[in-house]
């Protein structure tokens, strides 16, 4: 026992699998060694994890030795050690992959506590080229957003100068219209006179009822010039009205696997908002080696490239003004709804209720989902990892959006 106390007290973490056995018993407190660890872990307040055998009369069943895996001697003491181990932090298991998983899963959760020294052992010294690594990205981290500040000014004095020049042209083109709106009341005008003259001089020869036509036919063709004139001005004037200002920040096509971007950006560029889903949905795999959703474990997820992940979210922001995107669904299942890596079906059907990926409590097909920009489309729909085409709980695509939503916080995305 000194020496496991030694060994626990040079730890930054206590993990414990705990199967269907109580293990070697100690004489003087008649309780098993790893029992024993156990407490004094507590006792430490050492963070504890444990992997637990979720069914010991199965996996005994299935290995054919009930003696050798499962508890008979001590068993009631093994039951209170195991309610003693259950009231704190575990993982449930039922095969060695299971184990696996939840102790790579969980050692990701310690990564990110503080007071964790990890492999800083031997003196606690500092790499002074960490030090000096640091002070230059923080440098150069300046430097960028000092370039980004720059750019967004001109971008803006830009923008204002192109909506000044689309106010003045807008204006001038009212100015030509109303001028040739006067000049075609007052062509009507004349044919209503012209049409009164004919009235009064029906009476007279024929010479002078086809001269009266003649001025009558050359009226109107003068009219339907003038409103050819004005349609096409109108036309004119609805395509500057309405056309969008394009103003674009330039976006590098980064990725770490080689993936081109290309045609995911002219998909959104078009505003081909299906396309570009399913062009999404095509490079996201090929980026982790996949064909379909189904085969993407959690741990493709985690080391999904975050030069990737912030490519594909900045084309889908940039072309949707800021309506679509991962970043903009982030905002909504983590900063809105506090969802977090681990899957909570009730976060997971708020945020497709917000999303518009539910509707009446059931899950959007996905030809139904809506794939346009306009007002009514729910801010977050697009892209839809898949939604409507897979089961959308934890065996399908709601874990592993879960997954994808703390990978984008990883990324600072």
């Amino acid at each position: 026992m000194e020496v496991i106390k030694h060994w626990i007290d040079q730890s930054d973490v206590y993990l414990l699998i705990l199967g269907g056995r109580y293990g070697s018993i100690d004489q003087e407190t008649g309780k098993s060694y790893t029992h024993l660890e156990y407490e004094y872990a507590l006792e430490k307040e050492i963070p504890i994890f444990s992997c637990v055998l979720r069914d010991p009369d199965k996996r005994a069943m299935n290995k054919g030795d009930i003696n050798k895996y499962l508890e008979r001697d001590n068993f009631t003491k093994y039951q209170d050690f195991k309610k003693l181990v259950t009231s704190k932090m575990v993982r449930f298991w039922e095969t060695s992959k299971d184990i696996e998983k939840s102790i790579i899963l969980t050692l990701k959760d310690f990564e990110r506590c503080e007071k964790i020294i990890g492999w800083m052992r031997g003196g606690q010294q500092t790499d002074s080229s960490l030090i000096e690594e640091k002070a230059k990205l923080t440098k150069k981290n300046k430097e960028l957003e000092e370039l980004l500040k720059r750019e967004r000014s001109l971008y803006n004095q830009k923008l204002t100068k192109i909506q000044s020049q689309q106010k003045e042209l807008e204006q001038s083109y009212q100015i030509k219209i109303n001028q040739l709106q006067q000049q075609l009341t007052e062509a009507e005008g004349q044919i209503r006179k012209i049409a009164e003259i004919k009235d009064n001089l029906q009476y007279r020869s024929y010479t002078i009822e086809n001269e009266v036509h003649k001025q009558l036919s050359k009226k109107e063709s003068q009219i339907n010039q003038l409103q050819e004139t004005i349609q096409q001005l109108q036309s004119s004037v609805q395509k500057n009205t309405t056309k969008d200002v394009e103003f674009t920040e330039k976006i590098e096509l980064k990725s770490e696997k080689g993936i081109d971007y290309t045609k995911l950006r002219d998909l959104l560029a078009a505003g081909k908002w299906k396309e570009a889903d399913q062009q999404t949905t095509n490079v996201m795999l090929k980026v982790m080696g996949k064909t379909t959703w189904w085969s993407v474990e959690i741990s493709d997820i985690d080391n999904f490239p975050c030069d990737d992940l912030q490519t594909i979210d900045q084309l889908w922001v940039n072309y949707s003004n800021g309506k679509f995107g991962f970043s903009v669904q982030k905002k909504i299942y983590v900063d809105k709804l506090g969802g977090m890596k681990d899957y909570n079906q009730e976060i997971w059907h708020e945020f497709c209720d917000q999303v518009g990926w539910r509707k009446g409590g059931n899950y959007v097909s996905y030809e139904n989902l809506s794939f346009e920009l306009s007002d009514i489309t729910s801010i977050g729909h697009l892209p839809s990892w898949g939604v409507g085409r897979e089961f959308g709980g934890c065996l399908g695509v709601g874990c592993k959006v879960s997954s994808f939503a703390q990978r984008l916080v990883t990324c600072r995305i």
